[in-house]
Order: C-alpha cells, then sequence, then structure tokens
C-alpha cells in the first residue's frame, strides 16, 4: 500500500511515509535475507500534513538504528524521485535479468533507461509532483 492509500484508511494525521534503501532478497514467501549493513541504509520519511512533521523526528530516531535517516519536508516528492530512478535503472535490468552496471555500459540500452526514467518523470509531473532534485539521492 501507498502513504496515501494509507492515510486514506487511517488518517493523514497518523500516517508518516518512508523511502527506503535497503537491499535484500525474498527467494521464498516471508523470508527475506537483507545484503546490506545499517551503515548502506538510508530512509527518507516525512508527515503527509505540515503540523505532524514534528513527530517525524521521533520516528527517525527509532528507525536510526537501522540505518541513515533524513527527514524530508515533501515526502511524496521524495517517493516520486525514488521510482524515477527505479524505473529508469532497476526495472529495464530486471526484464533483461542483466546486472545494472552491464547494462548501463551499452549505449542502445541506456537509451532504453533514460527513457524508462523520463517517462516515470512525465508520470510524476502529470500527477502534479513538485519533483525536487535534493530529494534524488545517489547511493
Amino acid at each position: 500500500m501507498t502513504h496515501e492509500d494509507i492515510a486514506g484508511v487511517v488518517g493523514t494525521h497518523r500516517t508518516i511515509g518512508a523511502v527506503i534503501q535497503i537491499a535484500s532478497n525474498m527467494w521464498e514467501p516471508g523470508m527475506t535475507t537483507r545484503q546490506n549493513d545499517t551503515d548502506e541504509s538510508w530512509f527518507a520519511i516525512g508527515a503527509l500534513e505540515l503540523e505532524q512533521q514534528p513527530r517525524v523526528h521521533a520516528v527517525a530516531d527509532l528507525l536510526r538504528h537501522s540505518g541513515t535517516v533524513e527527514v524530508v519536508d515533501d515526502i511524496r516528492s521524495a517517493k516520486w524521485m525514488k521510482l524515477v530512478v527505479n524505473a529508469a535503472e532497476l526495472i529495464p535490468s530486471a526484464i533483461i535479468n542483466t546486472a545494472l552496471n552491464e547494462v548501463a555500459r551499452d549505449p542502445a540500452f541506456l537509451k532504453v533507461m533514460r527513457k524508462a526514467g523520463y517517462e516515470a518523470m512525465e508520470a510524476a509531473l502529470a500527477s502534479w509532483v513538485d519533483l525536487q532534485a535534493e530529494d534524488l539521492v545517489t547511493r
């Protein structure tokens, strides 16, 4: 469920959105294997309502046991920027079952990856998302 779906059920005043960067595998249902340690994990979190933003810091303190945490003012933008990056990088390489660093060296496939990223950006802009360049964090 997205943060907006959850907010529709429990209310925006009780919802904090998150973007996560944790590498893991799930080879069988319910069994997840984490592939990176806390020093390589990252979270961006933010409230859906500005008046709830002070509560985010308490959640950030809890999450810091699992990785680096950034509190953002516009969680919707941060989530869309992650989607743009995933659409450009992870999805195309997964479709052809090839490692990202290998497909990115292929000029023809690099065009496909860029097109997928631009398409995701167009979808965000069509949804009236204010894409923030600082939300695009390369890790």
